[in-house]
């Protein structure tokens, strides 16, 4: 299923990482060495699922986590995270 994850920092708007992997994935996760003492206080992580090949499981999904900060629009789940 195509995920995406996406690290920026809040200040700047520099993106630390951008990860959209063409393959089917069930996990992804991200690591750049050279951000290793960035402040968590100042990232913001967004991700997204795409679900258009999976119309059920978008359907189980949104109504699993609809109300608990997920967006969804044309069969994608985005949910963004900051620690303020």
């Amino acid at each position: 299923m195509p995920m995406s994850l996406r690290l920026r920092k809040i200040d700047s708007d520099e993106i630390l990482f951008d990860y959209s992997p063409e393959e089917f994935q069930w996990w992804i996760n991200g690591f750049d060495p050279s951000h290793q003492y960035a402040n968590a206080d100042n990232l913001e992580l967004q991700v997204t699922i795409d679900f258009s090949m999976h119309e059920d499981l978008y359907n189980a999904f949104k109504e699993a986590w609809g109300e608990k900060g997920w967006k969804f629009n044309d069969m994608q789940a985005t949910y963004t995270w900051r620690n303020k």
